[in-house]
Parts: structure tokens; sequence; C-alpha cells
């Protein structure tokens, strides 16, 4: 059981090498999310401390999506098997909230074949989705759109990402905990290869990242070094070139008393940063072992 003594104000605090860690800055490059974001949460980290988080942090709806790591959906609780062509509408359809025009979406899903062909391609989509049709898909004569009930994993990230990555972000042991059982660990459909996709893969990647780091830190703050460890490791696995997530990892072993760790890890990243990219650690991540 970790200890939750630690104060989560000790992340505004500078690491003086009694334990206390600091924040990671946070980054001015972060891809900014869509406006829409702070509302693909199904649940607000904001309510938390007043309801019992819901397993696995989705409420109870008809119809799930899940796009992370692999693509998979659920109709009331059980897998739904369904063609690629259905698969890569309801993907497309699930990362533009807003909706989708048939034209545009008939387009980007096939876009080396003729407008004619394109619209037979989507109506035959639809068409395989059968019977689960109506309660994942909302379609009029013009616009497509996933149906409101439909819960979308990556959608939750996104919205739990709005909340995690603001500046003044300060989450209570309740909601680090919820926060945990988010699926920060997969990329956005990493076996597929479309083009309209990659822009998405990229910036879900990057606010996957930062998330990772960000509840890191937080769980640091408040004691959790074993979670804290768990996070950062993951985002070193993600991006094994990344500073900040090698950074965090070595404030956490520090704020824990385990300097021998902070160390072996350093020189680890060192040697694989000159081996693999020619390229030395920055004075900064030098410095922090040194004022240990």
């Amino acid at each position: 059981m970790y200890s939750h003594a630690r104060s989560l104000h000790d992340l505004d605090r500078p690491h003086n090498g009694s334990g206390a860690i600091a924040t990671l800055p946070q980054p001015n490059n972060v891809i900014p999310l869509p406006q829409v974001a702070a509302r693909m949460a199904t649940k607000s980290l904001a309510n938390l401390d007043g309801h019992e988080p819901e397993s696995g942090g989705f409420a109870a709806t008809a119809a799930h999506l899940r796009l992370l790591g692999a693509f998979q959906l659920s109709v009331a609780g059980r897998p739904v098997p369904i063609g690629l062509s259905a698969q890569r509408l309801l993907a497309l359809l699930a990362l533009h909230e807003e909706g989708v025009a048939r034209l545009t979406a008939a387009g980007q899903l096939w876009p080396a074949t003729t407008d004619a062909r394109a619209q037979a391609n989507l109506r035959t989509a639809l068409y395989r989705l059968g019977t689960c049709r109506p309660l994942v898909v909302e379609v009029t004569k013009k616009d497509l759109r996933l149906a409101p009930t439909v819960s979308v994993d990556a959608r939750q990230i996104n919205g739990l990402a709005a909340q995690l990555l603001a500046r003044d972000a300060s989450l209570s042991p309740r909601q680090l905990t919820w926060t945990m059982s988010c699926d920060l660990y997969h990329d956005l459909l990493p076996d597929w290869d479309e083009e309209w996709l990659r822009p998405e893969q990229q910036r879900f990647r990057h606010v996957r990242l930062h998330c990772l780091e960000a509840l890191g830190s937080q769980l640091a703050a408040n004691g959790r070094y074993g979670a804290a460890v768990d996070a950062a490791l993951a985002a070193v696995q993600a991006d094994p070139f990344r500073e900040t997530a090698h950074e965090l990892l070595i404030r956490v072993h520090l704020a824990e008393g385990n300097r021998n760790d902070a160390v072996r890890h350093y020189l680890g990243f060192r040697r694989r940063l000159r081996d693999e990219l020619g390229l030395e650690p920055s004075a900064r991540l030098g410095h922090l072992l040194q004022s240990a």
C-alpha cells in the first residue's frame, strides 16, 4: 500500500535531494486538443470524489467501440464481428464526433476509386453492419454520425487529457486511481495504415505520452512511487528516446530514495542515445543527478 501523505503541492517544489519531486515543466508544444475533448470523457474527473467510478471508467451504454490497441465493437457487453469496411467506417465516425458528410466519408475511405464506386462501397459498409447499425450509426441523406449512446475509448482519453494536462491540474488520490484505470498504454489502431488515420494516430500518441508523464508526476507527488514508475516506464517504452519520460523516471527514483536506480537508468539512456543517434542527454538531465 502506497502512502498518500505527500501533498499534491509538492509538485511545485524543486527537487532538493530529500525526496521532494518537482513537476516536470509542461511542454509548450503540446498538440492542442479539439474543443469538444472536454466532453469526450464518459465520466468527469471532477465528479469522482462524490461518486463511485464505473469499472474501467465507462458508463453502461448500448455499445462500446474500442480503438486503442485493436478494433472491437461490443453491443450489450458482447463482441460483434464486422467486416473491415464497416470497421473503417466506424473508426472514422468515432474520430469525428460532430459527424461526417457521406461524400467526405466515401472519399476518405476509398480515395483510389471513382465517386460513384466510393459511394457504393459506403452503402455496402453500412449494410454489413447488419442489425446493430441503428444502435451505432445515425444516418441521414447527407451525413453520418456515431450514435450518442456509443462509448469510445479514444474519446475518453481525449477528455481525460483535457483535464490532466491543464496547467493547474491537481488530482485527488481518488481521481488518480480512476485515471490509472484508463487505457493510456495503447496507441490508436497501431496496426492500421490508412492515410486518413495517420494524423489522428500521431496526435493521439503525443497526447497519450503527455498524459503518462503528467500522471506519473502526480502519482509521485502523492507518494505512490510504484505506480509512478509504471507510468514513466510506459512512456519510455512507447518512445525510448523521449528525454522527458526518462527524466520523470529518474525523478521518481530519486524521490523514492533509490539513487542507484536513477544513476543506472541515466547511464543506460545515455549509452543508447550515443550508440543509436550519436547524441548526448541534455545538461539538465545530468544536473538532476549531480544535485541529488
